[in-house]
């Protein structure tokens, strides 16, 4: 009897530690499993993450072409209106300089008739001061004379308040035409650097190449 339970004693024994490591190793298996299955999700999420990427790459690639065509065409276009501003801008200058002589003319030629004006109101009060000196024995009217040197006196004021508005008028026109004048050479300057700076470019992208090559199709002469 002892040595039956000693049996049965050992068999559950042995029993309980088959089972004991039998458990673990289902556990190591399962665990094994996921980690297979989970490498080769990973491995796929890897084939699919490095497709994607070369995919976004090659999208990248003909986003970046089709930006350089689109920024060279909107650098052409910028081109031609800066040049076509460029020379509307010198036909503008081109016309003030005119206009700037002729009000020029017009300021000197205002302040000429003012200077002469001045000078017969300066002649008008020496000759009435005369007469009232009673210096001038060819008068016999003397009041009457001064009189009419009054008169004379007035109308040379008139006129020298007309010719003074005038000469300002033009004064102030003069002045506008130098600001329109100088605005417009400023941005002359400015169109000018970004005509140079969009040349130096197409000079280092090699558009002026490309151009060149294109145009000595038709006039091998070019090149």
């Amino acid at each position: 009897m002892a040595g039956l339970r000693r049996q049965k004693c050992g068999g559950n024994l042995h029993f309980r530690i088959s089972h004991k490591q039998s458990k673990p190793t289902r556990q190591r298996e399962r665990e094994r499993e996921r980690a297979e299955s989970s490498h080769s999700s990973s491995s796929q999420t890897h084939s699919n993450t490095e497709a994607n990427m070369h995919m976004k790459v090659a999208m990248d690639k003909q986003t970046s072409r089709r930006l350089v065509k689109v920024t060279n065409y909107a650098l052409v276009q910028v081109l031609k209106a800066t040049v076509a501003r460029l020379r509307k801008i010198e036909m503008e200058l081109g016309d003030l300089e005119l206009a700037l002589e002729d009000e020029q003319e017009e300021i000197e030629s205002y302040s000429d008739d003012i200077d002469d004006c001045h000078d017969r109101i300066e002649d008008i009060d020496e000759f009435v001061r005369e007469l009232e000196a009673g210096n001038v024995h060819t008068v016999s009217d003397v009041a009457a004379a001064l009189a009419e040197m009054t008169e004379e006196r007035q109308e040379e004021k008139k006129l020298l308040k007309v010719l003074g508005d005038a000469r300002a008028s033009h004064e102030q026109q003069f002045e506008r035409l130098q600001s329109q004048s100088a605005a417009l050479k400023s941005e002359r300057l400015l169109l000018t650097k970004t005509r140079f700076e969009i040349c130096c470019l197409f000079r280092r992208n090699g558009v002026f190449d490309l151009v060149r090559r294109r145009l000595a199709v038709f006039n091998p002469k070019l090149m």
